[in-house]
């Protein structure tokens, strides 16, 4: 994820062929006026050109259609997940270059000092509803849903609340999940036979909490 307020970052993500970029800790609408800035190519932003990049398939020939895809069709996706972010939530939704936000509930926990705690914090899920409040105001779709342990209920409850793309998972967490379900499968099969494994250790994974009621 390129920081927003370096236009390096930002440029060297498109070059590549990314087709989209999320933008991490948003604090207002000046940081996606940087990132699109750096994103857009003249009249829209000031993004230099040059055809002998991967995204342009190093085609000079093509490279004005190049151009006016990639002022069309590049997305701009804002993490909101620090409280100047929820703070200057409908200015960013407003901005005609955001079609959808993320809400960082994890971060967003963590910089007001409530740990891990993500949606079990009051806070948070007052945060989450004004996120989730304008940008119905402003027809933006907010990426959501519950990542840590995904259930149908929490996953309804996600769209009630208005989630329209969802995020439900991990990796890194995922191969965590596997491996937990797969020491307590061994454990179970031993229980009650002649042989003996060591306690199951405690889940490194959170109790699912649902989304603000």
């Amino acid at each position: 994820m390129p920081d927003p307020r370096v236009g390096a970052d930002i440029r060297r993500a498109l070059e590549a062929g990314t087709e989209g970029v999320f933008l991490p800790e948003v604090h207002g609408v000046e940081d996606i006026e940087a990132a699109a800035s750096a994103a857009f190519f003249p009249p829209k932003g000031d993004r230099g050109i040059c055809p002998a990049i991967r995204a342009a398939g190093y085609n000079f020939a093509t490279f004005n259609d190049y151009t006016a895809w990639n002022n069309t069709e590049i997305a701009l996706v804002p993490l909101i997940e620090n409280p100047d972010g929820v703070a200057s939530i409908d200015a960013i939704c407003a901005h005609p270059d955001v079609h959808m936000v993320t809400f960082g509930s994890g971060d967003l926990a963590y910089s007001v000092g409530k740990g891990t705690a993500m949606m079990a914090d009051p806070t948070v899920q007052q945060d989450y509803k004004k996120v989730l409040a304008a940008a119905r105001r402003h027809s933006v779709a907010v990426i959501g849903g519950p990542v840590l342990t995904p259930n149908a209920q929490d996953c309804r409850q996600a769209l009630d609340d208005g989630v329209t793309i969802f995020c439900l998972g991990l990796d890194s967490l995922g191969f965590r999940l596997f491996c937990e379900q797969t020491v307590l499968a061994l454990a179970d099969a031993a229980a009650g036979s002649d042989w003996t494994r060591p306690p199951v250790p405690a889940s490194g994974l959170p109790a699912p909490s649902p989304p603000a009621r």
